[in-house]
């Protein structure tokens, strides 16, 4: 009689234990934004949560838990979910998609991700292990994409991994200068413009199209590229699959 009359009351009052866990990631989130991670106690969190301290450490028995799931729980899970629904759709529109979800996430994050990095500079060997095992996870996440794509024959053959670690480096770069090194301030850039070419040029590259090579000024002599330059005609690279510098 009294286990069903607890949970009743559990019910009644919404403090779940997933209602408690979502409290406590949001407090983190919002305490670790303003002071930091060292700067944010367990305490301060636990109160912020109206909880007490005892029942943050049942959810999370130390600091560093709780930041890996903070980081994991708002930066990581909506790209996650979005992977399996975006299989189905044209490649650029994935890709867009994929995109605009990381720059919408880095913009609402903006706060925490300036005292994270600054804090990365001089923290201790745990939270660079938590933060790097995040974006081990995150490029396996978009490299699971890359190669699902692969699989169905819609992309060329090249690493997963680094292409997740380029995808992403690239839209970080836009973020990070945008946004935290404020040129958005100085001369500002149009996201989706942007966001659109990004994904356009990284599109050529990952589907191998046949973009043809058409630099200024060249010709083609017997099936290879050649430009004029200095009064010499000179064979251009050929970085077509099966090439090599050497143009053979």
């Amino acid at each position: 009689m009294s286990l069903p009359q607890t949970k009743k009351l559990n019910q009644s009052s919404g403090k779940t234990g997933q209602d408690t866990r979502e409290r406590i990631l949001a407090a983190a989130l919002q305490l670790f934004s303003a002071k930091g991670v060292c700067g944010a106690s367990t305490r301060e969190i636990a109160r912020s949560a109206d909880i007490s301290e005892v029942t943050l450490f049942r959810h999370f028995p130390t600091k560093e838990q709780l930041l890996g799931e903070v980081i994991n729980r708002y930066s990581l899970s909506e790209v996650q979910e979005l992977i399996p629904d975006i299989i189905d759709y044209p490649y650029e529109e994935g890709l867009a998609i994929l995109a605009n979800q990381l720059l919408t996430k880095l913009d609402g994050l903006r706060d925490w991700i300036k005292i994270l990095h600054d804090e990365l500079q001089h923290s201790p060997d745990k939270m660079h292990q938590i933060y790097h095992s995040f974006l081990d996870t995150l490029f396996a996440t978009y490299a699971s994409y890359f190669r699902a794509m692969q699989q169905r024959g819609s992309l060329r053959d090249f690493d997963p991994e680094l292409a997740a670690r380029a995808f992403h480096g690239m839209l970080f770069s836009f973020f990070n200068i945008e946004e935290i090194l404020q040129r958005k301030s100085y001369r500002a850039t149009d996201r989706d413009k942007a966001v659109a070419e990004f994904v356009r040029i990284f599109a050529i590259g990952t589907e191998g199209r046949d973009v043809g090579l058409k630099p200024t000024n060249a010709a083609t002599k017997g099936g290879k590229a050649t430009r004029r330059s200095g009064g010499k005609e000179v064979e251009l690279c050929n970085f077509t699959k099966g090439g090599s510098l050497d143009g053979h």
